[in-house]
């Protein structure tokens, strides 16, 4: 399957809004157009509009980033069969990698993704002739036990909202033991009230979802559109206040 500028629109399926708005900002960048899904249901019916290539969270609400997979290379949809489609992870599942690959996925991505991995996955899934089976090989692949073989997920849209992003719980830095650290070279950031955080700071603590998921690491630097979305999320989220970042002034005493 070719890429051309003339169809260029990307697929992004994701239950959690944060994760889907940082794909298709990185998708924008790399001039993309980003056709959004906020569950598998809602991306089976987006893929009317027969995109060029499709990214799938592995888990969702309604239905899973496998079960799609299996629905469209067992010709179920709107799309061709060799469709390329990615994968989304948060975590090195084996049999879940195993189950794709027995589906004919076209690459992986585990989150935090970035924008070079994704264009090189994106670059190789739709540049890539995708050998496929008799549509019958691909009905008889049990996604259903891979799901279940999987850790337990929660998708509720309460559950989503609560729990979209949260900080791992990190030491406050004084402002004069930063200074101390910093002429040491060891100087790992300060706790910042959301409203301060700007464009050009750097995450200097892992984020993670409320479900153990990590959504940004350490030595993140935050654009614009990022800190949009974040201040959204922690006015949202009263238990986020105050999250670990380095000021772009003090980034050159940065250590991660």
């Amino acid at each position: 399957m070719s890429n051309s500028k003339e169809h260029s629109v990307i697929l992004v399926a994701d239950d959690q809004a944060f994760i889907r708005s940082l794909l298709v900002s990185m998708l924008r960048d790399l001039d993309y157009k980003a056709l959004e899904a906020s569950d598998g249901r809602h991306a089976m019916q987006q893929l009317a509009r027969r995109p060029l290539a499709a990214i799938l969270d592995h888990r969702m609400a309604n239905l899973t980033g496998l079960e799609i997979l299996q629905a469209v290379r067992c010709g179920q949809t709107a799309v061709p069969r060799d469709l390329p489609i990615l994968l989304l992870t948060g975590h090195a599942d084996e049999h879940i990698v195993k189950i794709a690959g027995e589906l004919a996925v076209s690459a992986l991505l585990t989150k935090p993704i970035s924008k070079a991995q994704l264009r090189a996955r994106l670059d190789i899934a739709t540049r890539q002739t995708t050998e496929l089976k008799p549509p019958q090989s691909y009905a008889a692949v049990d996604v259903i036990r891979a799901e279940n073989s999987s850790a337990p997920r929660n998708t509720s849209n309460a559950w989503i909202l609560k729990n979209t992003i949260f900080p791992r719980e990190a030491p406050f830095v004084p402002a004069a033991e930063s200074v101390r650290s910093a002429g040491s070279g060891t100087y790992h950031g300060d706790k910042m009230h959301y409203r301060r955080i700007r464009p050009g700071m750097i995450v200097s603590k892992d984020i993670y979802s409320g479900g153990h998921r990590l959504l940004l690491s350490a030595g993140t630097a935050l654009t614009k559109d990022t800190v949009k979305r974040l201040i959204g999320i922690c006015e949202e989220n009263p238990d986020m206040s105050y999250l670990n970042v380095v000021p772009a002034e003090k980034a050159r005493f940065y250590t991660s």
